[in-house]
């Protein structure tokens, strides 16, 4: 199966916000087995931040093998029901999305999770794989709902998903325990027509 590749163009700003230096572009693709141990160490690396809006409290509860991530990739470049997609520098991965549908009666409904390297957020990299992730869906017969879940204490991400049209459904009160303390989870959705 050939990779969908977009290339991001220069931004204005580089990473630590300066305007008279460029950052590198970027390069939006699937990834391939090979990059299996960078997807993991990129994941270890978010889940060891602090606040760092994902379901891992720590890079200790990572349990899959670069071998598993390896057949995760393949299944999702041999599949038309799941897809990941990864954000990269020369420098190496900066973002990663997978997206996926449930079964039986909600087989038309897939689900994502993405994370962004923390000094590449607020640059774009999110909302260019997620657009990349919407295109993908608009093309896919299969994808009739795309949905995720979100920390209410990250409003940033939750600005982003609303710009990109995705509305919330719903909050689940201290639904997941992290760090000490309750969060709440927002469920967002959008629907292809």
């Amino acid at each position: 199966m050939t990779r969908a590749h977009v290339v991001v163009a220069k931004s204005s700003k580089n990473v630590m916000g300066n305007a008279d230096k460029f950052m590198p572009s970027y390069i939006i693709q699937q990834p391939e087995p090979a990059d299996a141990e960078a997807m993991l160490n990129h994941i270890r690396k978010i889940a060891d931040e602090p606040n760092n809006g994902i379901a891992l409290s720590s890079s200790s509860e990572l349990t899959q093998t670069v071998e598993r991530q390896q057949e995760f990739i393949v299944g999702a470049l041999e599949s038309d029901d799941r897809v990941i997609f990864v954000a990269r520098t020369d420098d190496g991965i900066i973002g990663t999305l997978n997206c996926s549908n449930k079964s039986g009666g909600y087989s038309h409904t897939f689900s994502l999770g993405i994370t962004v390297r923390k000094e590449w957020r607020n640059q774009g990299v999110g909302t260019a794989l997620m657009q990349r992730l919407i295109q993908w869906c608009k093309n896919n017969p299969k994808c009739h709902r795309l949905e995720l879940q979100v920390f209410s204490n990250n409003p940033r991400a939750i600005h982003v998903y609303e710009k990109l049209g995705f509305k919330q459904e719903g909050t689940r009160q201290e639904a997941f325990y992290k760090h000490g303390e309750y969060l709440d989870l927002v469920f967002m959705g959008m629907v292809f027509k």
